[in-house]
C-alpha cells in the first residue's frame, strides 16, 4: 500500500494483474506539491476533489488515511497536530465539546465534516460517473472513453488543471452520455390468428445530443408488415418482411415507429421474439428488440458471445487464398467463446472499437471468472465486411490485450470454414449479442 508520493505505476500494476492484489493509495502530511494531498487543510480544495479521478486513470482501486478524529483539544482554533494542519482529522468535533450523538434531534451532538472530507465525498461521486460511463471497473493497459474525457484536464498526478471550472465541464460531460439515447419496443398481443393483425410500437427518445437514427427492423417469421408508420417525416420504407426508417431527432425529442402486422400462420407468438426492453447503449446508440437495430448510421461490429461449458473445433476448409495452412483441432473448457465480425468501417475507428470489443469480452468472462477466451471470425453476422488483413490484425490485437491482463485466449484458423461443437451454460445471460 504505498503513498502517492512513491507510488510506482508498473510495480503496481504488475502486483494487479499478476498477483491478484489490491492497490490503495494512503496520504501523509508529508505529501507535497506538485502532488495532491487531500488529508491537510492548507492545499487548494481541488486537490481533495480531484484525488479520485487521479485514482481512476492510475487503477488505483482505494483510498486510505490512518484517522479521521485525531484532533487536538481545540481543533476549531487550533488545527495544527502531527506536523500538520488537520493531519488525522477529517471531522471536527461538536462546537459544544461533548462527542454524543443523538439521531433524533438535528444538529445535536454532532460530528461535523471538514470541507476536505465533503470534496473528497463529491470526487467519490465523480468516479460513480466514470464507473458508469465505462460500465464497469477501468482495465489496466486499456484506454476506456471514460479516461480519455479525465485526460482533457489531467495529464499525470503532478500535472493537472487547478480550475474547478474544467472538472466541472467535464463532469457535465459525461452526465450528458449517462442520460443518452434509450429505446423500448412492445406488442399489442401475445398470440395472433391467422389473418389477425397486430401492432409492434417503438419508441427512440434522443437524449441530449441532436443525431440522425437508423431503424432497421425485420419482424418474426410467420408474420408479415401490412404499414410501418413513423411519428415524423420521412415515411419508413418497407420491403416483405422489414422496415427502415432514418430520421434526424433533436436534443430530447422523441419519435416513434408504429409497424402494423399480420399473422400469416396459426399461433404466432409474438413476445416470444421480443428480447428486451432496455436503454440505448451509449457506445453505439444501437439496441436490438427483435432483430431492430438503432444507430446513428453505419454498419457496425458485431459480437455474438457465450459463455461456454465446451468449446471444440477442427480446421475444415480453407476459403481465403492467402491463409496459412492449418490443420488444427482443439477443446477449450469453461471458455468465453466469442463469434465477431469485423466492418469495413471498423478501420476508421480501430482503437475506439478494439478497447470496447475487449471490454465486453471481459464483461462477459467476469460475469462467471471465466480466464479462457476463444475468439471465432464469423461472416454470418457481417455486413459490410473489412479487408482480410486488418480484420486478422484486428483479432490478434484483441488476443495480445486480453493475454496482457491474464487470459488464456485461442483464436481458430483465420480463413477457414471450421467444424465446431459448442456447449453453453443455461443463464440468458450466457448468450449475449453486443453491437459495437
Amino acid at each position: 500500500m504505498p503513498t502517492i508520493s512513491n507510488y510506482q505505476v508498473e510495480r503496481a500494476h504488475d502486483r494487479q494483474l499478476y498477483h491478484d492484489e489490491e492497490v490503495w493509495w494512503y496520504f501523509l502530511y508529508g505529501d507535497r506539491p506538485p502532488l495532491p494531498n487531500p488529508t491537510v487543510i492548507d492545499r487548494p480544495g481541488i486537490e481533495a476533489r480531484i484525488t479520485p479521478w487521479l485514482a481512476w486513470l492510475e487503477r488505483v482501486q482505494g483510498l486510505v488515511y490512518y484517522s479521521t478524529t485525531d484532533w487536538s483539544s481545540d481543533p476549531w482554533s487550533q488545527p495544527w497536530i502531527n506536523d500538520g494542519n488537520g493531519d488525522g482529522f477529517m471531522f471536527y468535533p461538536p462546537r459544544d465539546g461533548t462527542i454524543a450523538f443523538d439521531a433524533c434531534v438535528a444538529q445535536s451532538n454532532r460530528l461535523v465534516s471538514s470541507i476536505r472530507w465533503e470534496l473528497l465525498r463529491e470526487g467519490s461521486e465523480d468516479y460513480e460517473y466514470l464507473w458508469l460511463l465505462n460500465e464497469s471497473d477501468p482495465q489496466i493497459g486499456i484506454t476506456n472513453e471514460a479516461d480519455t474525457l479525465a485526460q482533457q484536464f489531467i495529464a499525470s498526478r503532478t500535472r493537472f488543471s487547478r480550475v474547478p471550472t474544467d472538472l466541472y465541464e467535464t463532469r457535465a460531460a459525461i452526465a450528458a452520455q449517462l442520460t443518452g439515447p434509450s429505446a423500448t419496443k412492445s406488442t399489442d398481443r401475445s398470440l395472433v390468428a391467422q389473418n389477425e393483425t397486430f401492432h409492434y410500437l417503438l419508441v427512440y427518445h434522443a437524449g441530449d445530443a441532436p443525431h440522425t437514427v437508423v431503424i432497421d427492423d425485420t419482424v418474426p417469421p410467420a408474420t408479415e408488415v401490412i404499414t410501418a408508420t413513423g411519428s415524423r417525416d420521412p415515411l419508413p420504407l418497407t420491403a416483405g418482411q422489414s422496415v427502415s426508417w432514418t430520421v434526424p431527432v433533436a436534443s430530447q425529442e422523441t419519435i416513434t415507429l408504429t409497424i402494423k402486422a399480420r399473422g400469416i400462420s396459426a399461433g404466432s407468438d409474438q413476445q416470444r421474439h421480443l428480447f428486451r426492453d432496455g436503454t440505448l447503449e451509449r457506445e453505439h446508440r444501437g439496441i436490438y428488440l427483435h432483430n431492430s437495430n438503432l444507430s446513428t448510421g453505419g454498419v457496425q461490429m458485431k459480437l455474438l458471445m457465450f459463455q461456454a461449458r465446451r468449446f471444440w473445433y477442427r480446421s475444415f476448409q480453407r476459403t481465403l487464398e492467402t491463409a496459412e495452412k492449418a490443420d488444427v483441432e482443439a477443446q477449450v473448457n469453461d471458455a468465453a467463446v466469442i463469434f465477431l465480425h469485423v466492418e469495413a468501417q471498423d478501420k476508421a475507428q480501430r482503437s475506439k472499437i478494439l478497447t470496447k470489443s475487449v471490454k465486453n469480452v471481459k464483461w462477459l468472462a467476469n460475469k462467471r471468472g471465466l480466464k479462457n477466451v476463444v475468439l471465432h471470425s464469423f461472416t454470418h453476422l457481417g455486413g459490410d465486411t473489412a479487408v482480410p488483413e486488418f480484420a486478422q490484425d484486428f483479432l490478434e490485437a484483441m488476443a495480445e490485450r486480453l493475454r496482457a491482463t491474464g487470459y488464456q485466449v485461442w483464436l481458430t484458423p483465420f480463413g477457414y470454414v471450421c467444424e465446431w461443437d459448442l456447449a453453453v451454460y443455461g443463464e440468458s445471460l450466457a448468450k449475449v449479442f453486443k453491437v459495437i
